[in-house]
Parts: structure tokens; C-alpha cells; sequence
């Protein structure tokens, strides 16, 4: 319902372009959600995933499976990590 395609590569991996660029969403192990994008997008994903499914609102993503994942607002990238 969210109009996003599915990555052949990485079936957890689902991804959706937008007048402002690339939108990823990618889920693992505990249930966990990945969303990354412009923070514009970032931010209506989420939120449309919010009234979906019952979920909480973790936190910002700093690390994701042993990497450190680089938090840049003025650089326009921006992530979001929920758990189910």
C-alpha cells in the first residue's frame, strides 16, 4: 500500500523514488525497520508506517550492524530505526 518496489538483490530490502530522491526501507532480525532517504521523505515514510503497523519509535540510527552509519542534516541524509 506504500507504492514501494521490492530489491531483487536483498528481499528485505524495498525502495520507492520521490521528487526529492531515493527512499530505502529495510527490516532484519527483532524486527527492526530501517528508513533512509531525504529527511523530508524519511519523515512521511515514517509516519505513514506509524499509522499502519503498531510500532515504536526507537530511535535515530548511529550504528547499524557493526558500521557506523554517518548522520549528516546539512548533507541531506538522514535515518530512522523502529521496532516492531
Amino acid at each position: 500500500s506504500m507504492k514501494y518496489g521490492r530489491s531483487k538483490a536483498d528481499l528485505c530490502l524495498y525502495f520507492r523514488w520521490t521528487m526529492f530522491g531515493l527512499v530505502l526501507w529495510s527490516s532484519w532480525v527483532d524486527d527492526y525497520c530501517f528508513v533512509a532517504g531525504k529527511e523530508a521523505d524519511v519523515l512521511k515514510a515514517k509516519a505513514l508506517v506509524m499509522e499502519l503497523v503498531d510500532c515504536d519509535d526507537v530511535r535515530k540510527l548511529l550504528e547499524c550492524v557493526g558500521c557506523k552509519v554517518d548522520y549528516n542534516k546539512e548533507g541531506g541524509r538522514y535515518g530512522w530505526c523502529s521496532q516492531t
